[in-house]
Order: C-alpha cells, then structure tokens, then sequence
C-alpha cells in the first residue's frame, strides 16, 4: 500500500507571525523580514512589538496556539517556502495549526462533505487533508452521520437509476436501482474515497424498498451504514 501522503504534513505556525491582514509560516516570515530588512522598513526594536504595526512589518506569534473559523494556511499560498505538495501537483500554503472555534468544526465539516463530490481534483485532495488534520475532532456521531449531497457526483455508475447521493466524512452513498433489476430492491453503493480524492469500486448492499417506504432516507442509510460498514 501507498504512502498516505498527509502524513508529511506538520505544523509550521509556532514561528509565524501577522502582516499585511495575513498570516504566515515561519519560514515565510524570516523571507518577508529579510526583504523589508533590505529596504530599510525594520523597526527601531524588533522585539518591542508595541512599538510598530502588523501592517508595516511582521508580528511573530506561536500561530500554533491561535483559535480560528477556518483552517490556517500561509498566505504566500503556493509560494510559500514549506508549500504542501498535493498529488495532483498543486501547492497551498503551509499548515499554520491552531484549533477550530465550534463554527469553524461546523464549517470545515461543510467543505470535507461537500468535496467529496466535486469534480476539482486540488478541491477533493484539500478536502482530504483537512480530514487528516482534523480527525481528532470529529469523534462526535453527528459529524459522520450520511447528508445528502447536492454537488455533481465524481463517480461513474452505469445502468444505474439513482435517486438520492449522500456524503459523510470519506464516502459517496449512491441510493437507487440497477437498470431493468428488480424494482422491489433498492441498492446502496458505498464508494469509499481514497487519500488522493478518488473515489473506488462501490461496495453494495441490497434492501427491500419496503424498508425506505414513510421513513427519512437519512435514518434508513445511517441504519444501513452502521450494520455493515
């Protein structure tokens, strides 16, 4: 089995800092502080912090301990010195770290689910990462409960009737039938997603359509997702 790729990301916000309404990496920071350095734009006291604004030369700040609505990435974005090489061979700006406020879980949950189903390879392998960085968060049942998806599916399916796709946090749930199947059976095809964004071979359960008959769809797969998967 492949290397899982997310494992090479670490943090790089202990040394960063805030500058211009952005933050940035360590490493990015020491480039920016070298260049203002160069055009004569350091503070009398670099140390003193007070004594100059985050809009004229970088504050350091352990970014590592930052609370945010949304994940933290250097804002050189792929042009920053410990840029995060996707497999699809785009870059985004190193992982600053920090913790999420609870909108910020809410939101970063949202982006997860609703990459799963875009056809942007960069869109679905962000999405992954944050998965990755975030797992120890999503221990709650509510955030890997199946929601129903309302993107373009990145799945081929053929001679399949589909009537409702759902996401949790790292599959695509197809619910419909087999073209000229039986029309009693209702079919679920769970397409697991893999590290770089793809989705594979579905696995697929049979049920009776009887059982999807005065009930909530969700509840009906959530049942299903819990006895076989």
């Amino acid at each position: 089995m492949a290397r899982d790729w997310r494992n090479g990301v670490t943090s790089e916000g202990s040394d960063g800092s805030i500058f211009d309404a952005d933050l940035y990496c360590g490493g990015c920071t020491d480039e920016i502080c070298a260049e203002l350095d160069k055009d004569g734009k350091k503070p009398e006291d670099v140390n003193d912090q007070s004594s100059y604004d985050s809009d004229e030369y970088p504050k350091r700040t352990d970014l590592e301990n930052e609370e945010s609505d949304s994940p933290q990435h250097c804002g050189m974005h792929e042009k920053c010195v410990n840029a995060i090489k996707l497999p699809c061979g785009s870059k985004i700006g190193a992982w600053l770290g920090g913790s999420l406020t609870s909108d910020g879980i809410e939101s970063v949950i949202e982006s997860i689910r609703s990459d799963l189903t875009r056809t942007d390879v960069h869109a679905r392998q962000v999405g992954r990462l944050w998965r990755w960085l975030y797992r120890d968060w999503f221990d709650d049942s509510r955030y890997t409960d199946p929601v129903e998806a309302y993107s373009s599916v990145n799945v081929q399916i053929k001679n399949f009737l589909k009537r409702n796709v759902y996401v949790d946090l790292d599959a695509i749930y197809v619910v419909g039938r087999t073209k000229n199947k039986n029309p009693s059976i209702i079919e679920v095809l769970r397409f697991e997603v893999d590290p770089d964004g793809v989705a594979g071979e579905p696995e697929t359960i049979e049920t009776p359509a009887e059982d999807w008959k005065g009930q909530k769809p969700e509840d009906v797969l959530a049942a299903i997702i819990g006895d076989n998967w």
